[in-house]
């Protein structure tokens, strides 16, 4: 919880798009500055939002940018030290086509990103595992668009881009094409499940939580249950 009274922007404001844990009293923060003298242009900053209100800016893009500018996820990739942002581009909504940017903390201003290749899998979320420090995780039905698909547990390659099908964790037939089911901290890395919510096909309020073993594509499924007015779902492991 915020202290009382505290101001988050005490020089301008600038919205928060996200928040990643960054240890016991402090977060993450993921901001999308406009530039007044470029309307439709924007930077992104990464800054550090700590209990008592303060917030302390830590790297921002060098450029603006005007068309990858949907924020979608970002996790914290404690073994690269680096905040990894996915930003989608807002005139192929329907494509899901989106980028990856890495804001390395040990090396402030030095952002770079990678463009993903979507022609296979789309996802609008991911997660990092520290026993595969150079690709990232993602739970993808396939193709937008397809009304009960397949779903597939993919790797995103943080150099190429490349997205690489692992295991398929999901026939077709039973779950919709639904973007909105991801974790926050949704990968327990002491045990390699991924967790994920999925609406059930011909429903329109029965939901499930998906377990995934990056390892060996193993998967659970919760009992039924009713999500559709849940915006925001962490995963916590007390241990």
């Amino acid at each position: 919880m915020l202290a009382e009274g505290a101001i988050l922007f005490p020089d301008e404001y600038i919205p928060i798009n996200g928040l990643i844990p960054a240890g016991p009293d402090s977060y993450f923060a993921v901001q999308i500055k406009d530039d007044p003298s470029n309307p439709g242009n924007y930077y992104f900053q990464i800054s550090q939002l700590f209990h008592n209100g303060t917030l302390r800016p830590l790297t921002v893009t060098s450029t603006t940018e005007d068309t990858y500018v949907n924020y979608q996820w970002a996790e914290y990739h404690s073994v690269l030290n680096t905040v990894i942002v996915l930003m989608g581009n807002e005139n192929d909504a329907d494509n899901l086509t989106c980028r990856l940017y890495y804001f390395p903390l040990n090396s402030p201003g030095q952002v770079t990103f990678r463009e993903i290749d979507v022609s296979r899998f789309t996802f609008t979320s991911f997660h990092v595992s520290n026993n595969n420090p150079n690709a990232v995780y993602a739970l993808s039905p396939g193709l937008n668009g397809q009304k009960y698909p397949a779903w597939h547990l993919v790797t995103i390659d943080l150099s190429s881009g490349s997205v690489i099908e692992v295991h398929q964790v999901a026939p077709a037939g039973f779950f919709q094409c639904y973007y909105g089911g991801g974790v926050l901290q949704g990968l327990d890395r002491s045990s390699g499940l991924i967790h994920h919510v999925l609406r059930v096909a011909d429903s329109d309020n029965i939901d499930v939580i998906l377990r995934v073993n990056i390892m060996t594509g193993d998967t659970t499924l919760s009992s039924p249950t009713y999500l559709r007015h849940v915006h925001n779902l962490a995963y916590y492991n007390p241990n």
